[in-house]
């Protein structure tokens, strides 16, 4: 109940036409309900289809209205769903944050920044140039990287990272069986099916976002670091070591899910 009461009731309302503003002021009424819900989610493993479903609707951002790509897609996803969401991504991160995330993972994660990450790149430049060393900078930029994230990949990460039984099922079904329309004006178009992508919009995608890039950065004596949403830090490793190029997870990550890069130096 507290939740639902701490819930935002400007959002707008997603598949299911379920306001915002009545979960919050009939929050005593619903708890229990919706609480019975999210432990059959659990108990049987499955997501709903219809909290799979997402309503985009276009925003204008500048230029010509007649131009489709002056528009800002924005999926809306049941406010219901998205309190199951809530509740997992809170236990999840929890038990993610206790060591089992790489610690340079620096995007999407709390009490980390792009302060933070540049003032430990700095210095450890500053650090590397003093003792005579090369230092490398390579930024690559993901066209879509969102859109194409591959449902598979993110399943078995989030396995890797220790999260198994009935929610590492109940997280797989959240992905499989997506579907998206479009509304203008009223108007909607047919379902398109998702095959890859986090759910954008959702509580959870940027969490499984993180999940999927944890292990770019592996600990050694290279530096390759992850920021959001597409920065990649390489530091040379002392003359004469036998240490792997550090970039190998994030070129590979690239070639396995056929992106687009776009590179700049």
């Amino acid at each position: 109940m507290a939740l639902l009461c701490r819930s935002t009731s400007k959002k707008s309302m997603g598949p299911g036409n379920i306001n915002p503003h009545l979960l919050k002021r009939c929050a005593a009424k619903l708890a229990t309900p919706l609480t019975q819900l999210c432990r059959e989610c659990l108990t049987s493993q499955t997501w709903p289809a219809l909290w799979k479903q997402a309503r985009v609707v276009a925003v204008h951002k500048r230029g010509s209205r007649t131009n489709p790509k002056n528009y800002r897609p924005i999926p809306l996803l049941s406010v219901v769903g998205k309190t199951l969401e809530i509740l997992i991504t809170r236990k999840v991160t929890a038990f993610l944050d206790a060591d089992h995330l790489n610690y340079r993972q620096f995007g999407f994660r709390s009490d980390k920044s792009a302060i933070d990450l540049l003032l430990l790149s700095f210095t450890e430049w500053n650090i590397a140039i003093d003792s005579g060393r090369e230092v490398f900078i390579v930024y690559l930029d993901i066209a879509g990287a969102l859109d194409w994230l591959w449902h598979k990949g993110v399943t078995a990460k989030v396995r890797s990272l220790g999260v198994c039984g009935g929610l590492l099922h109940l997280l797989e079904d959240c992905l499989h069986g997506r579907t998206l329309h479009t509304v203008v004006n009223g108007h909607s178009s047919s379902q398109h099916p998702v095959n890859a992508s986090v759910p954008q919009g959702s509580v959870l995608g940027p969490l499984q976002w993180c999940q999927r890039h944890t292990a770019t950065g592996p600990r050694g004596s290279g530096v390759c670091r992850r920021m959001h949403p597409h920065l990649h830090l390489r530091q040379e490793p002392p003359p004469g070591h036998s240490g792997q190029d550090q970039c190998c997870p994030a070129k590979q990550c690239i070639l396995q899910q056929a992106l687009a890069n776009n590179s700049r130096s």
